[in-house]
């Protein structure tokens, strides 16, 4: 079964291949290359998988979780109240509800959301 390269693992290639053909511009194209290879680094590195991401996304959560009560509240209330967006607090409201931390109900086709017990 063929695993399908990674940009990582193209751009690694490339770099030897053209390194490899001893054509004119050889040079610049490896130095673009190696630079785009730089900039793949980097975006992973900042990425969402970044330990201040995940402490941030964490602190936007217990904000919603302060906001919340033992009531159910609507989505769009629990943003007003913890001044997020609706596709913010929406988004933090599921990672909530996946971990077990908050309870969606739903009345008449109207989420609400609470702690859970």
């Amino acid at each position: 079964m063929n695993k399908k390269m990674t940009k990582r693992e193209m751009f690694t290639a490339a770099i030897a291949i053209v390194a490899a053909a001893n054509v004119p511009g050889t040079p610049a194209v490896v130095e673009g290359l190696k630079h785009e290879l730089e900039l793949l680094n980097k975006k992973s590195a900042d990425g969402k998988g970044s330990a201040k991401h995940a402490a941030e996304v964490r602190a936007n959560m217990d904000k919603v979780v302060t906001v919340l009560s033992d009531e159910g509240i609507r989505a769009a209330d629990v943003g007003t109240l913890a001044d997020f967006s609706i596709q913010r607090t929406t988004a933090l409201l599921k990672k909530l509800v996946d971990s077990g931390e908050v309870v969606r109900d739903e009345v008449k086709k109207v989420a609400y959301f609470s702690l859970a017990e």
